[in-house]
């Protein structure tokens, strides 16, 4: 099963080539192999030379997508109410914070963004920060036919350089952008990503042929996404249509500051982002796991099985 390439997350030279020779070898032994994307399957079959394309027993390579757990879905109201009470009476969040995100129904109302992170160098955190100090300055400007919407931007997760974007934020004096690390539990999660208007990742694969997870959970939600761009992410993000895909701080500030604006006439955000909901349930679930495991692996394990008694 594979959701990426092991020798890729290493940066010795050498141990990364030892560790490509041992997948490469001993990958020609499995009679079935899953991918997550197609280009790990292309991948896969032009350079271990797997696959039944190949000849011999090389095994068939069958992709496998991932999809959200039946648990991540659009909060509720009454759930939202109740996770927005228990995160108030533990500290989780500002009083202040949960008392904006109480307001559901005016034009103004702040945008919630949900960037889910494990804190490691994979991930460059500080893409977020430098967009939204840029953000901060721009939500300052008004005319008389655009404002914008306040941002509360929650950070999810540990790891390793948590402190270090911990201290980089604290440092920042912003006006309209709120940032908030906090970390969930599994229960919890779920719902605080299901009341999100916009999920952010950061992710950027060490293969470049795998996808993150993350976004998966955001999707399950009905949360669009903005993505940070590389050569797969295309595969599960698609522009316009359930996301964003930037390269640079600069289109990352561009497609926050859409978003936030508050127009006289046009299309506002949430009839922009319930567009793209719409797209998510259509597109992506309207197969959740069970469906999806039933039409792409159980015919491979059936036919390996049914080879395996055969000999």
């Amino acid at each position: 099963d594979w959701h990426n390439l092991g020798y890729t997350m290493f940066d010795t030279k050498l141990l990364r080539h030892v560790c490509y020779y041992y997948e490469q070898w001993f990958c020609r032994y499995g009679r079935g192999h899953f991918t997550v994307t197609a280009a790990m399957k292309s991948w896969l079959t032009t350079k271990f030379l797997i696959g039944s394309s190949n000849g011999g027993d090389a095994g068939e390579v069958v992709i496998l997508r991932d999809c959200p757990a039946e648990f991540f879905h659009r909060t509720t109201d009454v759930e939202r109410e109740e996770l927005l009470t228990r995160l108030d009476s533990e500290a989780v969040l500002p009083s202040k914070t949960v008392l904006q995100l109480r307001d559901t129904t005016s034009k103004t109302k702040s945008m919630l963004c949900i960037s889910s992170t494990s804190y490691t160098p994979e991930e460059d955190f500080g893409i977020l920060l430098s967009s939204l100090v840029k953000i901060d300055s721009k939500l300052s400007q008004t005319t008389s036919n655009v404002s914008f919407s306040n941002l509360i931007v929650i950070v999810t997760g540990k790891g390793p350089l948590k402190q270090y974007y911990a201290d980089q934020i604290s440092a920042l004096r912003l006006s309209h952008v709120q940032i908030h690390q906090v970390w969930l539990s599994a229960s919890d999660y779920p719902l605080l990503l299901g009341m999100a208007d916009v999920g952010i990742s950061l992710h950027t694969s060490t293969s470049g042929i795998d996808l993150p997870m993350k976004v998966l959970d955001m999707f399950g939600c009905e949360v669009p996404v903005i993505s940070v761009f590389y050569d797969t992410i295309h595969e599960l993000v698609v522009k316009d249509e359930n996301g964003w895909v930037v390269k640079d701080i600069e289109e990352l500030t561009h497609c926050l500051k859409n978003l936030l604006m508050v127009q006289k006439g046009g299309k506002c955000r949430d009839t922009v982002l319930e567009s793209m909901r719409a797209n998510i349930r259509k597109n992506i679930l309207s197969k959740r796991w069970n469906e999806n495991w039933n039409e792409a692996a159980l015919p491979l394990i059936q036919s390996v099985c049914l080879k395996c008694t055969k000999h």
